[in-house]
């Protein structure tokens, strides 16, 4: 496993490779990185991975992902032209902020809807992710939410949409 040091000063190198260039220059040119993010691929643990946001004040801009194992970058993305912004990268204490008194449906034995308190809730220490229909980019992984008494975690994708459960039911995913 590579360490998350190694990983930002990978990904802070490929940004400035990336900002000399004109397709990547708006996402990358006067970006900071955020620390590394560690991603569980919950159907392989072997192709986990970090993930990178950059941000242009405090603005979404960028994001690279780089392998657990070796730090060979994977995917990349970054705003173009006219974007503003990727979409949102919340951090742990905004999920908090955003389940905290939210009502959310749940599959147990009765299908019932359950009203969530942050205080209560523990968010697992990697995000997850796997090709489902909620997300198909490892770029939008999800915070994995335990729920005292439910037998399954909850899913908060990163930019905020709350999941009672992962799918795998329309082509592709």
């Amino acid at each position: 496993m590579i360490d998350p040091t190694t990983v930002k000063q990978l990904a802070l190198e490929e940004a400035r490779r990336r900002a000399e260039t004109s397709d990547w220059a708006a996402a990358y040119r006067s970006a900071q990185p955020r620390d590394p993010v560690m991603v569980d691929d919950l159907d392989d643990v072997e192709r986990s991975y970090f993930i990178v946001d950059f941000r242009t004040a405090e603005v979404p801009t960028g994001r690279m992902i780089f392998r657990a194992t070796t730090g060979a970058l994977g995917q990349i993305a970054g705003i173009a032209g006219s974007q503003v912004s990727l979409p949102p990268f919340l951090t742990r204490a905004e999920v908090l902020a955003v389940l905290d008194g939210r009502e959310v449906p749940v599959d147990g034995q009765v299908k019932r809807t359950i009203t969530i308190d942050a205080g209560a809730v523990r968010i697992r220490e990697h995000l997850g992710w796997q090709p489902c229909d909620q997300s198909h980019s490892p770029l939008q992984p999800f915070y994995l939410v335990d729920v005292p008494g439910e037998p399954d975690p909850i899913y908060v994708r990163i930019d905020g949409t709350v999941f009672p459960e992962l799918t795998t039911t329309s082509a592709g995913a």
